[in-house]
């Protein structure tokens, strides 16, 4: 493939950027990555075969940004609402989309003899095995670091490690976050700040984890929480909820929402609880108080029900889960 862009982005360089000096090397096969590159995907549900695009950067002086729409297979189409932060795909998706061998064979293109880089690597890696194993294909031989561990380990204590939220703390722009490519460019400027800082060639900062090459399919409902299925919304907020404030028994609390607790629309528990001083979370984790789910997403409960096991054996209290007229009747004290 030719330097050029799969679908050019207005702006975007098309010089092929030389070899760095890299000092890491295959452990396996002895040979020195010619180079590195950035990647992420975006996916239409919480199954890793189901990503409807990808960008991949390539580094230079003028670095390379590569923009592909993919097609997902049946029945990985099924899209899920991920929320408001989270964009559908475009008008322009349904014309320039490519199938996943089409995709697999451009992007090995692109990341052949690279050390591919990605915050979160093992979904990207996930995306790379399932697709693969859906279509009875071997996956490409990637090596791929993760710069969420490289950044535990250049910055130590920061606490929270997600791109945001680095993004914020380091002062990198990303104003096209939850698409591939904002993502990808701040995921690249990122592995620049943490060599930058430590003083080394990109590629020192990762021990290297390999494609399986063999993977085996994960169907689309074992394990894989929420894959296509959100219980549809079936009545509206109380009206009170518009009168909540911060004052209330949930002030200060973080709060883990899954789907649409009690028929009423996520987007309306996120708003309340925002405006009753909560933090509500994205993703279970071991720092929530409250757990409220509509109970279609088994694999959330599953991590919910892990999260608490590890704090009880750390002798920390465990999180509460709460049936949504219990939080609803918590919530109700902050619109009195």
């Amino acid at each position: 493939m030719s330097g050029e862009a799969l679908f050019p982005l207005p702006g975007t360089s098309r010089r092929t950027p030389g070899p760095g000096s890299l000092a890491r090397r295959d452990a396996d096969a002895g040979v020195p990555y010619a180079d590195w590159a950035v990647i992420d995907f975006e996916t239409l549900n919480r199954h890793p075969a189901s990503a409807w695009e990808a960008t991949v950067v390539l580094p230079g002086t003028d670095p390379e940004v590569h923009h592909l729409y993919i097609r997902p297979d049946t029945p990985y189409l099924r899209r899920r609402d991920w929320g408001p932060d989270y964009p559908s795909p475009p008008a322009e998706w349904d014309r320039e989309a490519v199938d996943f061998a089409e995709a697999f064979d451009r992007l090995h293109e692109l990341l052949d003899g690279r050390l591919v880089l990605a915050h979160n690597a093992r979904f990207e890696m996930g995306v790379f095995e399932q697709a693969a194993a859906a279509r009875d294909m071997k996956p490409p031989a990637l090596d791929f670091g993760c710069t969420v561990r490289m950044s535990r380990r250049v910055w130590p204590g920061l606490g929270r490690y997600g791109l945001g939220a680095l993004c914020r703390t380091l002062c990198i722009a990303n104003g096209d976050a939850h698409r591939s490519t904002g993502d990808t460019v701040a995921t690249y400027e990122l592995a620049l700040r943490a060599a930058g800082s430590s003083a080394c060639d990109v590629p020192e900062l990762f021990d290297p984890w390999r494609l399986d090459p063999s993977p085996a399919l994960q169907e689309p409902d074992a394990g894989w929480s929420g894959f296509g299925r959100s219980q549809a919304p079936t009545r509206g907020a109380p009206d009170w909820m518009d009168k909540v404030g911060g004052s209330g028994p949930l002030a200060g609390k973080r709060i883990f929402v899954s789907g649409n607790p009690g028929g009423i629309a996520k987007e309306s528990w996120w708003e309340a609880l925002g405006r009753a001083g909560a933090t509500v979370a994205s993703n279970p984790t071991q720092k929530d108080d409250y757990f409220c789910t509509d109970g279609v997403a088994p694999g959330r409960i599953k991590v919910f029900e892990e999260n608490n096991a590890k704090r009880i054996a750390r002798g920390r209290r465990p999180a509460e889960r709460l049936q949504p007229e219990a939080l609803l009747a918590l919530l109700k004290e902050h619109a009195a």
